[in-house]
């Protein structure tokens, strides 16, 4: 992960724009990772730098055929229920602040 306005741009890594949220001056996060689903059922993946305040959304992009939705979040990560019938890459695009 980097610092600054851009951090890493690998498979897991955020940008930070700065900006006015609420009346108040803070950062929205962009954030994207990948995990591997080596079966169907729930899990939990961190997010590569926790949210300061808000975790707002995500899309998920599964490799293969197969679903994966979000069973809950929080600043610091998500869970999920993947419904696959063999290993699948899980690309994630999430957002907050």
């Amino acid at each position: 992960m980097g610092t600054g306005l851009l951090g890493g741009q690998s498979s897991n890594g955020y940008w930070k724009f700065p900006g006015i949220i609420d009346g108040e001056r803070k950062e929205l996060i962009l954030q994207w990772y990948t995990a591997i689903a080596t079966q169907a059922g729930s899990i939990t993946v961190n997010f590569p730098i926790p949210f300061p305040n808000t975790f707002l959304a995500d899309a998920v992009l599964p490799g293969g055929s197969g679903m994966a939705l979000v069973n809950g979040g929080n600043v610091s990560q998500v869970s999920r229920q993947l419904y696959c019938n063999n290993p699948m890459s899980v690309a994630v695009i999430t957002i907050g602040y």
